[in-house]
């Protein structure tokens, strides 16, 4: 349970970040011209590697 929450809150932020913190693209204006798709797997792939990163940083506090 306590992994499901942890998920959820990367994925979370990762989600606010793109859609509502940066809202003059600062951030992720290198992805401007890219199809609808790419940026979803980009953005999928990087909100996976973020959720490893924390989950093995971590692992012996979950």
């Amino acid at each position: 349970m306590e992994v499901l929450v942890f998920l959820i809150v990367i994925i979370g932020a990762a989600f606010a970040d793109y859609f509502w913190f940066d809202v003059n693209r600062s951030r992720w204006g290198w992805m401007k011209g890219w199809r609808r798709r790419t940026r979803l797997f980009v953005s999928i792939g990087l909100i996976m590697i973020m959720a490893l990163i924390y989950i093995g940083l971590g692992a012996e506090y979950l």
